[in-house]
């Protein structure tokens, strides 16, 4: 009892201090606990902060659906003009892809209809031949009652040639384009063939329409050849180069040339370019491709400026593949020059004799270019046996 007493005193103190220094501890341990989670619930308060800026208001998926439905308008915005290239107008709606009846008088109606296009066509461009060769012997006649000049120049030749230059902007006749003389006194064989005649004739009006429709856009408001850039067109052609035909149309010579348009497929290899700088190839679902050539008189600094106008987009008119459509204008662009050269003409050959082309300096300028269509815009109205011919397969 005494040794309690005695040390009463200290141990009651002690046992406060220890229990002090107990709570003490608890205390920091529970402090230092509670800073962490202070710390991570400011981070986590920040997180939720930023991420809360950053997400989307709950209309906003309004506005990603408007989004990508502005890139399906424009997608199909595109693929649709795409197709409207290739909506042209017929010669006749009564024979692709098989003919209504099977009367002969059907192509014959299609052969008169198709060379009054192409006179149509070559008038609209302001399109004029050199003088005939009757018109030469009426002047030649005449010139044998009269003597001729010091220069040894007929000068009533020379007046006609100057008249006809100066009378329209470009020298073009029906007959540089061959499909215009096949229908002339156009024979039937059969009504396969017939059909096959028609299709082909057809494409081929299509890529000279868009060939003239350049000349005219490169010549502006030109009214004499003398004053137009681009002087004669001498020629367009699928089988061979342009540059490799005989171009004196003066004469009325009678040969019928069958110049079909070519397709470019994987089995039918470009035949006017050793390769073609597009890779391009029909493939019987979205393209089909041809090749043509073109030959004209032009001068030489104006050559830049005829390659855009062939490379630029054209308008034509569309009626539905049964004619009866209401009138729509579509636009495009379906030529791409694969290659060219150009060469000096040699003004008193034969070919230029009674062609006046004025003084400055003039070439021949002969390109290379491919022809697209979209295969769908006009799948339902090629003939079976064309469809064969495109795949590369005999017929």
């Amino acid at each position: 009892m005494n040794f309690l007493k005695r040390y009463l005193t200290i141990i009651i103190p002690s046992a406060i201090a220890l229990a002090g220094l107990v709570v003490l501890v608890l205390t920091w341990l529970s402090n230092s606990a509670l800073k962490d989670n202070m710390q991570d619930s400011v981070s986590m308060g920040s997180q939720v902060r930023r991420l809360a800026s950053q997400t989307p208001s709950e209309e906003q998926y309004r506005v990603e659906a408007s989004y990508q439905n502005m890139h399906e308008e424009d997608a199909s915005t595109i693929e649709n003009m795409f197709l409207q290239t290739t909506m042209r107008e017929l010669i006749s709606y009564q024979i692709f892809p098989k003919p209504d009846d099977t009367s002969r008088q059907l192509f014959t109606d299609y052969s008169k209809k198709y060379r009054t296009a192409v006179e149509k066509m070559v008038e609209n461009a302001g399109g004029v031949d050199a003088p005939s060769e009757q018109e030469i012997k009426n002047v030649k006649a005449a010139r044998e009652r009269r003597s001729r000049s010091e220069e040894g120049e007929d000068p009533i030749v020379e007046a006609l040639c100057r008249n006809k230059a100066a009378s329209n902007p470009v020298y073009m006749n029906p007959r540089n384009f061959p499909w215009y003389d096949f229908w002339h006194k156009y024979e039937f064989v059969s009504e396969n063939i017939a059909v096959q005649d028609c299709w082909n004739s057809q494409v081929a009006l299509w890529v000279y329409q868009d060939v003239v429709k350049s000349v005219k856009a490169a010549n502006a408001d030109a009214q004499s050849v003398f004053a137009s850039p681009l002087k004669r067109l001498l020629a367009v052609r699928f089988q061979k180069r342009a540059d490799n035909v005989d171009y004196v149309s003066r004469g009325a010579g009678k040969s019928k040339i069958i110049d079909e348009p070519y397709y470019v497929t994987e089995n039918n290899k470009p035949i006017l370019v050793a390769s073609s700088v597009t890779n391009r190839v029909g493939d019987n679902e979205t393209l089909d491709v041809i090749h043509f050539s073109v030959s004209v008189v032009i001068e030489k600094s104006k050559i830049p400026e005829f390659v855009e106008e062939l490379c630029s987009e054209k308008m034509h008119k569309f009626y539905g593949w049964d004619g009866n459509q209401e009138e729509k204008t579509y636009q495009g662009n379906q030529i791409t020059i694969l290659d060219w050269s150009s060469m000096p003409i040699l003004r008193d050959a034969r070919a230029h004799e009674y062609y006046r082309y004025g003084d400055k300096s003039v070439v021949q300028w002969t390109a290379s270019c491919e022809y697209i269509f979209a295969r769908k815009a006009y799948e339902e109205i090629i003939p079976e046996s064309i469809k064969t011919k495109m795949q590369g397969e005999e017929d």
